[in-house]
């Protein structure tokens, strides 16, 4: 903090007027440079350098395709999808979940608890997105039906998760009907594993290759009954 010796009344009095104006023009000075000093701020502490994340979809031309970007469950920012390409800069460093949608596809929200770190760019891979069944679109489709192992029965209510094994996807979810079969869109051109489940029988997997887009393909799960 600045101090200044003000002149007194006496001192001026024994002081010719050029003097004592000079005086004061110098008090003046000091006054406006210490405040000028006062008022500014050092900023000792370190600035965060920000960070981004890199990406792309699958399909690359699906038009008007965003991705949304969320902390803690809120939006932080919205970018579009450039030739299957995004990128978002200016992030802080944090996690970060994204979520990628267009119109007429299923959103993909699996991409969650990006690690964003100052001044690096994160590449989270492939994000892929599938459309939603339309009238007049023929979907890429998974169809099955779920057997009980020994009997050749159908199972109904069997729960069926199909998860992708190539890119970033979210999980489809489906249940067997009374006739034991289930039908769901699923990307394409993706290898995926589908996970079968009922009360009373082990779990099965099954891997399924790549089914081209536009075209259906059709799998038998059977489940082994658990002996008590």
């Amino acid at each position: 903090m600045c101090r200044i010796g003000y002149p007194t009344s006496d001192n001026l009095i024994v002081m010719n007027r050029p003097v004592q104006i000079s005086i004061l023009l110098i008090c003046i000075l000091l006054i406006a440079s210490c405040t000028e000093s006062e008022n500014t701020k050092v900023d000792l502490l370190p600035r965060t350098t920000p960070g981004s994340i890199n990406g792309n979809i699958s399909p690359i031309n699906v038009y008007d395709a965003e991705v949304t970007v969320l902390q803690a469950g809120e939006v932080i920012a919205v970018v579009g999808v450039d030739d299957g390409i995004f990128r978002i800069d200016n992030l802080l460093p944090g996690a970060y979940d994204l979520r990628v949608s267009a119109l007429g596809y299923v959103t993909n929200d699996a991409i969650r608890s990006v690690q964003v770190v100052a001044g690096e760019t994160v590449e989270v891979g492939r994000a892929v997105i599938y459309p939603q069944d339309a009238s007049g679109y023929t979907p890429t489709q998974l169809t099955g039906m779920v057997l009980d192992a020994d009997k050749g029965v159908p199972i109904a209510d069997a729960s069926i998760e199909i998860e992708c094994t190539e890119g970033l996807c979210s999980t489809i979810e489906s249940t067997s009907n009374p006739d034991g079969r289930f039908e769901v869109a699923i990307w394409a051109n993706l290898a995926s594993i589908v996970i079968v489940e009922k009360e009373g029988y082990r779990t099965a997997r099954v891997e399924v290759v790549g089914i081209p887009t536009a075209t259906a393909k059709s799998i038998e799960v059977k489940l082994q009954k658990i002996n008590k």
